[in-house]
């Protein structure tokens, strides 16, 4: 079997619904996953992880010089994030989402005025996938390209 040449890096959920090679309409090889709860891409420096690992190798291995990453509706990671009183009984999932404080901040901090439920969400989604790009920054193998 020959070696993979992907174009692209694409950082999505993990979320059993979200195909990236159909929403991408690519074939298995083109694109390099990292599936993850909420799309999160923790900073540099926070607890070694698979993630960091990932980036890394399609980075510096790989030579992937495109990073995609796809924030998608209704997010379970999102909400939970939003209301972490119903992360009680999934304590790795509330430690995890501890990563995207700064987004859940951001979103309480700056809109106060939205009272629907689903436009709150899906601004945290956005806002999400913005402070995901600036934690990748972070990265040391994304940072040297």
């Amino acid at each position: 079997m020959a070696g993979q040449n992907p174009r692209a890096l694409f950082v999505t959920c993990s979320d059993s619904r979200i195909d990236p090679n159909l929403l991408t309409q690519t074939s298995p090889g083109e694109l390099f996953i990292l599936r993850t709860a909420g799309n999160i891409v923790p900073p540099d420096g926070s607890v070694f992880a698979g993630e960091a690992a990932t980036i890394e190798y399609a980075v510096s291995a790989l030579k992937v010089r495109d990073i995609i990453i796809c924030g998608h509706s209704h997010c379970g990671a999102m909400q939970g994030l939003l209301h972490p009183g119903s992360l009680v009984s999934l304590p790795s999932v509330k430690a995890y989402l501890g990563h995207a404080e700064f987004t859940r901040r951001t979103v309480e901090e700056n809109s106060a005025h939205l009272t629907d439920p689903d436009q709150r969400l899906t601004l945290t989604v956005e806002e999400s996938v913005l402070v995901q790009l600036e934690s990748l920054k972070t990265r040391p193998s994304v940072a040297a390209t």
